[in-house]
């Protein structure tokens, strides 16, 4: 189950980004369809990882995005079914991926913090 090793990759990349006494709500992610990695493991392990830390109260929130390739004979820009690269439009295995294997954290949301009283 390589998705414990990407929790906790991604606690280690966020963590310097949260504040001091700071907590966070939720870390969002961009997953790609081809990515290899599996949203619901994912979430699993980030639950395994995330205690004890300012982002214990935290969630992921996984934004799928689909397998597009783009063919460089006819220059279209396709969705793809099961990570094939062929251009359905006409047939040549010319293409380049340009999104659907991608992993990557795009934002953090900390929890408002209350008014500090003197």
């Amino acid at each position: 189950m390589h998705e414990l090793s990407i929790a906790q990759s991604i606690l280690d990349l966020v963590r310097p980004y949260v504040p001091e006494g700071g907590r966070v709500e939720s870390v969002r992610l961009k997953v790609g369809e081809q990515s290899g990695v599996v949203a619901e493991s994912l979430e699993f392990c980030w639950s395994a990882v995330v205690p004890g830390t300012p982002l214990a109260d935290s969630h992921l929130v996984i934004e799928k995005s689909p397998f597009l390739i783009r063919c460089d004979a006819c220059g279209a820009e396709s969705e793809s079914e099961g990570g094939l690269a062929v251009c359905p439009r006409c047939d040549s295995p010319r293409t380049r991926v340009t999104s659907g294997m991608e992993l990557q954290v795009l934002d953090l949301e900390l929890l408002e913090q209350p008014p500090v009283r003197a």
